[in-house]
């Protein structure tokens, strides 16, 4: 995830157009700040060189601040860094340590955010803000951002990675998959091959669907699409694939009907396009 979160920066930072992570950034030049409270300089100085070769980037270094208290104890000598740096974009890693305290209580949650908010770029303008943070598993076996229930609550916008790696490999494949938004429709799932061999970290786009254990964590459209791509089913098929109620298939079903993705023929359901989902 931290080379992920460099990876961004960088895009933010130069800005990097026709990348080929097929990601958009903004028209102007936004200088990031990591706010590091699990590495030091020298480990992230080494992150963004191993990036830079892998890449084939020029060489740029994000502004960045090695933090050991947490945020909203620290909040005034932050505001003062952005300004410093001039600032516009903010990098938190990770989110356990910028709280303190006890995640599960809801204190430290709010104080974060609150904290957060203070924060503007050095234009006086909100700061955009991208938060790293560990997961935990509820008694469903469904992942949520390790604490009190206000860090997903009170945040615009919430992506889960999830990692498929093989025993003493050089790369893994990770998924990002949109599981909130607030301001916009769920994007789809991104799927990325991250490799460190050779001193150089390759990030590649790949196909999410392949990811061990992310079909399992997929909604019921896109568990749907994912089966209707090898061949034509009838309901009682998809249920049978996908493990999923019959009423929540002939739910999924009409909603993508609607959406003229698939077609029903004498009973089997199909795929209309082969558009990507």
């Amino acid at each position: 995830k931290s080379e992920l979160a460099l990876m961004f920066g960088i895009i933010v930072l130069l800005p990097l157009e026709n990348n080929t992570l097929n990601l958009i950034p903004a028209p102007r030049m936004y200088k990031p700040l990591l706010l590091d409270y699990e590495a030091d300089k020298l480990e992230i100085g080494w992150r963004m060189k191993a990036l830079q070769e892998g890449m084939g980037l020029p060489p740029v270094m994000v502004n960045y601040r090695r933090c050991y208290i947490p945020l909203a104890r620290d909040i005034e000598q932050i505001k003062r860094h952005v300004e410093e740096t001039q600032s516009e974009f903010l990098i938190v890693d990770s989110l356990g340590p910028a709280c303190g305290g006890e995640l599960r209580d809801a204190g430290p949650a709010l104080d974060y955010f609150c904290a957060l908010r203070q924060i503007k770029t050095y234009k006086g303008d909100p700061m955009t803000s991208f938060t790293l943070a560990h997961t935990a598993k509820n008694s469903e076996g469904k992942k949520s951002i390790f604490g009190s229930m206000f860090f997903e609550a009170i945040a615009r916008s919430v992506w889960e990675i999830n990692g498929d790696q093989e025993e003493d490999a050089d790369d893994i494949n990770i998924s990002l998959r949109h599981t909130k938004a607030n301001m916009s429709k769920k994007h789809k799932t991104l799927g990325f091959n991250v490799n460190f061999a050779d001193d150089k970290t390759v990030i590649s786009v790949i196909n999410p669907q392949g990811i061990s254990g992310l079909v399992e964590r997929m909604g019921a459209n896109t568990k749907i699409l994912q089966c209707l791509k090898d061949r034509p089913m009838t309901q009682s098929e998809l249920v049978a694939n996908t493990g999923l109620k019959d009423n929540n298939i002939y739910q999924a079903l009409l909603r993508l009907k609607t959406k003229n993705l698939i077609v029903k023929e004498k009973g089997v359901w199909g795929l209309i396009t082969h558009a990507e989902f």
